[in-house]
């Protein structure tokens, strides 16, 4: 059914809704937008970002109240919470000031995990404020659609002998 939809769909919508969902991101939408859809490389890797940029607004704004939520009817994940975070504040108590950078390692990194739903997660968990996590989400997202790019085309020209 998904790939009906997104079949039916024209590419550049197609390539921002998989930028856009949580599993997907800009590792797959970016390769596909190339490979399969036949964009261009600069619409594509356009509207890569754009899908992958959509969602930081509503995660910053939706992820504190559904995790205090959580928190207050499953007594477990408080526990579990706050054993957590006491911890990291103890032994890391420079998370504001390296924050910022984490966030833009995690959300840059094309990996399964990583990306700019996890950034978003761990902004909200360690509490840091949207002025200074925003910022960082989106220098990965474009930092990550480089190195995606760079992949993409230079996989295309390696093995251009067998296409």
């Amino acid at each position: 059914m998904i790939i009906q939809f997104f079949s039916m769909s024209p590419p550049e919508v197609a390539t921002v809704l998989l930028a856009a969902l949580p599993v997907t991101e800009m590792r797959v939408s970016l390769p596909l937008a190339i490979t399969v859809f036949h964009l261009p490389v600069v619409t594509a890797v356009v509207t890569s970002v754009v899908g992958n940029i959509l969602p930081i607004p509503f995660l910053l704004w939706l992820l504190p109240p559904l995790i205090r939520f959580a928190q207050a009817h499953m007594s477990w994940l408080k526990r579990l919470m706050d054993r957590y975070f006491s911890y990291l504040k103890r032994k890391h108590a420079r998370v504001d000031v390296v924050g910022g950078v984490a966030l833009g390692f995690v959300t840059l990194l094309p990996l399964p995990g990583a990306g700019v739903w996890t950034g978003c997660l761990l902004a909200v968990l360690f509490g840091l404020r949207a002025r200074a996590s925003v910022p960082a989400l989106v220098g990965g997202i474009f930092i990550e659609a480089v190195l995606i790019t760079l992949i993409v085309q230079g996989s295309l020209q390696a093995f251009r002998f067998l296409i």
